[in-house]
């Protein structure tokens, strides 16, 4: 390596690496949920810019080592590719992340979208795909989430920590009064190499006794580690039709 007018030479490999934000598919692969239905996602990604484009990380990290990543995706440039998601997945944790240089990732476009394959005439429904500028410093919160006895809902909370602890506490509001309904509070450890990431899962909340007594709630969820960064995703799936509403954290 040359700097200046000096040479450099070691027994080491290295690279140049260009920067990549993470992106977020909160919702990502195949697998069943309840009243017999069978979810899964279509992701679909056009490049709009004049180079090949891998979706996934070139270098990855384990215990301090340094290797090329296996995962590839590539989008031709100026071309679109359906993004193969690798089967089943756990519904616990379906979040799938994506890491393109930053340099392109604004001329990428996506389609993310969930249907149930129970019902072939269902077209399904589009699910965000989050960027990191999307995730909120320490808080977020879910403005007048409506409660239905004829719906169901699933929190999702997707949690960039600095730490190997993660610790969220959700709770819910009545809209008007302000009046605290219902508080949970989730824990989790990871004990990998950064990115440290976690994905918590609440399926009570709307269910709560105070909390059906109301028309819609605020939700607010907050990390202990107030530099911490979350977003989050509630859906709200109809009994009856299956269909789905997303309310995601703004």
């Amino acid at each position: 390596m040359r700097l200046g007018d000096k040479s450099y030479t070691t027994f080491f490999k290295f690279a140049f690496i260009r920067p990549r934000d993470p992106l977020l598919i909160p919702i990502a692969g195949s697998f069943p949920g309840a009243y017999g239905t069978r979810w899964t996602t279509d992701v679909w990604v056009f490049n709009d810019s004049d180079e090949p484009t891998n979706l996934f990380a070139e270098v990855c990290m384990n215990l301090g080592a340094f290797f090329p990543c296996g995962n590839r995706a590539i989008v031709p440039a100026h071309g679109a590719l359906a993004l193969e998601l690798g089967g089943q997945r756990d519904a616990r944790s379906p979040q799938l992340y994506l890491n393109p240089p930053n340099d392109v990732a604004g001329r990428l476009h996506f389609s993310v979208r969930v249907h149930d394959l129970s019902r072939p005439d269902e077209i399904g429904t589009q699910i965000p795909i989050v960027r990191r500028s999307d995730f909120r410093t320490g808080r977020v919160e879910l403005m007048n989430v409506p409660v239905n006895d004829g719906f169901r809902g699933l929190l999702r909370i997707y949690d960039e920590m600095r730490f190997l602890r993660a610790a969220v506490t959700v709770r819910a509001f009545a809209m008007q009064s302000g009046t605290l309904l219902a508080e949970r509070k989730l824990e989790q450890s990871l004990p990998t190499d950064n990115p440290l990431r976690w994905t918590f899962i609440v399926g009570d909340l709307l269910s709560d006794a105070q909390v059906r007594a109301h028309a819609s709630i605020r939700i607010e969820i907050e990390e202990a580690d107030p530099d911490a960064s979350l977003w989050a995703l509630l859906t709200l799936t109809d009994n009856a039709t299956q269909r789905i509403t997303v309310v995601t954290s703004e």
